[in-house]
């Protein structure tokens, strides 16, 4: 819907450079905002899963007991409070937490790279697969956005041992 709401908006610029570029920035701001909003909202439901697990289970462990933070600190308690360990060197894992990467560079440097070998080492983690486009700055589009959410719920579903549809 907004793919279209953008689109239609740039059809009525007659071809103003001026105008589509402040449309294209006003669309990598929303969908920028979504990528980063939604692994927010990934790392808060794996903290709120372990917490109702450990009440449920009658565990004394609570995340906050950990000085990790984020999906790690989730993780870990995971394997900590009920013995579950997951491999967090394969897939969703790897391509998790390289958009937590992703997330953070957002967040704390914006939506340029420079090069530097940490950003150059986040480019590598994700340019070979279609999360992210690396123009002059970091963009998305709707597909890509639906991939992140795709690669979240495998995430979710791995963390909590149930089975996606």
């Amino acid at each position: 819907m907004a793919e279209k709401i953008f689109n239609k908006k740039i059809a009525s610029t007659d071809g103003d450079v001026d105008k589509i570029g402040n449309i294209n920035a006003a669309r990598q701001s929303l969908y920028g905002s979504t990528f980063v909003s939604a692994i927010a909202c990934f790392e808060q439901a794996l903290d709120e899963y372990c917490i109702m697990l450990a009440k449920k289970e009658g565990s004394p462990w609570r995340p906050s007991d950990l000085k990790d933070r984020g999906i790690k600190r989730s993780i870990k308690f995971l394997k900590k409070a009920f013995g579950r360990a997951l491999s967090e060197s394969q897939e969703p894992w790897i391509t998790i937490f390289a958009l937590i990467g992703l997330r953070n560079h957002i967040v704390h440097f914006g939506s340029t790279l420079t090069d530097s070998s940490e950003h150059l080492k986040l480019y590598k983690s994700l340019s070979n697969e279609d999360y992210v486009t690396f123009k002059d700055v970091i963009c998305f589009n709707v597909t890509q956005l639906e991939k992140v959410f795709r690669i979240i719920m495998n995430g979710f579903h791995n963390f909590t041992g149930t089975r996606g549809s």
